[in-house]
């Protein structure tokens, strides 16, 4: 197991996780979801290709975030903003409310770009102070998804592009099925073994 460093910021963070389970976690979701690509190639194809207009999954994946983030504006420490929580939570109920009824297109494209923005808070608190170098590959993980998530979030089309990429050829979908699932299992080996 790494050493953590200690250190009087630990409090900073948010979620107390450990380094295993969140690899163990992120490894079996990739893995399931190239295994997907491999097993089921045209369901697979059908699906994203129907996800970034996808009225229903798009009103979940907005409504999953939104709810996420307003549990933790809910519990976490807002330092000199506490008095304002209350205002904070409305703001989101009802800046929500209007995204929900005004801007629905590629409403799965940038709810799906919120939660990978949260989850990637999760990976970097699990990674936070930890010495060994392994845990770089969950840093990284982290930052790669936040840079997807950003371009999601600000210009939605760019996953309908991704995906069209993807979808264009056999190899490229079933290279990418063999790599999430190799990655996967690569990062649940670390998560029992190393971290």
């Amino acid at each position: 197991m790494g050493n953590v460093i200690e250190s009087p910021f630990i409090h900073s963070m948010i979620y107390s996780l450990s380094l295993s389970a969140v690899s163990i976690g992120l490894g079996l979701f990739l893995a399931a979801a190239g295994a997907a690509l491999l097993a089921r190639p045209d369901a697979s194809v059908r699906f994203l290709k129907a996800l970034p207009r996808s009225p229903g999954w798009g009103s979940a994946l907005f409504l999953l975030g939104a709810g996420w983030f307003f549990a933790l504006m809910a519990t976490i420490d807002l330092m000199e903003y506490g008095p304002q929580r209350g205002l904070f939570l409305w703001i989101i109920v009802i800046g929500s409310g209007l995204v929900l009824v005004f801007a629905r297109e590629f409403l799965a494209v940038r709810g799906l770009g919120i939660l990978f923005l949260l989850a990637a808070q999760v990976l970097l608190d699990a990674a936070f102070l930890r010495e060994d170098p392994a845990r770089l590959i969950i840093t990284l993980s982290a930052y790669t998804g936040i840079v997807f998530a950003c371009f999601w979030v600000g210009a939605p089309y760019t996953l309908r592009d991704q995906i069209a990429w993807l979808t264009a050829s056999p190899r490229r979908l079933r290279l990418s099925g063999l790599a999430s699932t190799g990655f996967g299992a690569v990062l649940v080996f670390l998560g029992i073994f190393v971290y």
